[in-house]
Order: structure tokens, then C-alpha cells, then sequence
């Protein structure tokens, strides 16, 4: 027997987790870089995600400490 309280919803587009939808990701050329805001626990984990991501294939991520603070750039 179906469960009549909920209701089945079509078409309805899957946002973005925080993370990915935040930094200018998809923005970068190969060479572009930007610097982390201060309060993200882990960017290393975040440009290694990303890297991995489906949303573009292909792509690659390195971020590095400066002095300025964590990096990150597009390598692929």
C-alpha cells in the first residue's frame, strides 16, 4: 500500500554541496589559483574532493600553503 502523506516530486535539481558551490571551481582556467578564506577547516581536503568530482571530469586541484595562507590551483 503506497504512503499517501508523502508526495513524490519530479525534475527538482540537486544542489551543489556547500563546499563545491562556494570557490569558483568550475571559473578556473589551468593556472588559476585563489587563496582559501581563513575559516575552512580543510581546504586540502576540498581541492582533493573536487579533483574527484563528476561535475567536471577531467579537472585537477592542488592546494598548497604560502605565506598569504592555503591556495589552491587549477593543474588540469
Amino acid at each position: 500500500m503506497p504512503n499517501r502523506e508523502i508526495k513524490v516530486e519530479h525534475d527538482v535539481p540537486l544542489p551543489l554541496p556547500f563546499s563545491l558551490s562556494r570557490y569558483p571551481w568550475r571559473e578556473m582556467q589551468v593556472g588559476d589559483s585563489f587563496l582559501f578564506p581563513a575559516n575552512v577547516s580543510n581546504p586540502y581536503q576540498c581541492a582533493r574532493d573536487w579533483s574527484y568530482s563528476v561535475v567536471c571530469p577531467g579537472r585537477k586541484y592542488i592546494a598548497r600553503k604560502t605565506d598569504e595562507g592555503i591556495r589552491c590551483w587549477r593543474i588540469a
